[in-house]
């Protein structure tokens, strides 16, 4: 038997309210629009601050840089001569559960721009809030340094 609101239902009833079973989704508003912006901002800086510690130049990342405009996609951070990417994710770990990282279509989205990253020979970094630190970013640093070497 089908179940609605925790209860079991006939398939009459069900049929008839199975709209109710999930809620509509919630638009988001400008306020929450606008505070998820300064956080995403906020991430996105202490990755740049991270960067120059790590000895990184000021100049050497492209801000947003749109890598396949037929599905608006872009990479955080972009250095086309090193054809290398860094992609912050943050809202892992929001306590609402409302992060696109979190639901399976926001994670399909992110395996799908990692694939794409990949067909273009572009190598990205996908870092979560936790991961903005100094020891990651150095890592990314170094590695683009190895790279260089050769």
């Amino acid at each position: 038997m089908p179940t609605l609101f925790g209860l079991e239902v006939s398939d009459e009833v069900y049929s008839a309210n199975a709209h109710l079973a999930t809620p509509p989704k919630q638009q988001k508003t400008d306020a929450r629009k606008a505070i998820d912006r300064l956080m995403r901002e906020k991430l996105e800086h202490r990755f740049d601050d991270l960067w120059l510690k790590a000895g990184g130049a000021a100049d050497f990342w492209q801000h947003g840089y749109k890598f396949d405009t037929e599905r608006g996609w872009h990479i955080d951070r972009y250095n086309e001569q090193h054809r290398i990417g860094v992609e912050i994710h943050g809202g892992q770990f929001a306590k609402d559960g409302k992060s696109g990282h979190r639901n399976v279509a926001g994670m399909q989205r992110d395996w799908e721009k990692l694939n794409r990253c990949h067909e273009l020979g572009i190598t990205l970094w996908v870092l979560t809030t936790a991961m903005v630190t100094i020891d990651e970013v150095d890592r990314i640093y170094q590695f683009i340094n190895r790279r260089t070497e050769r």
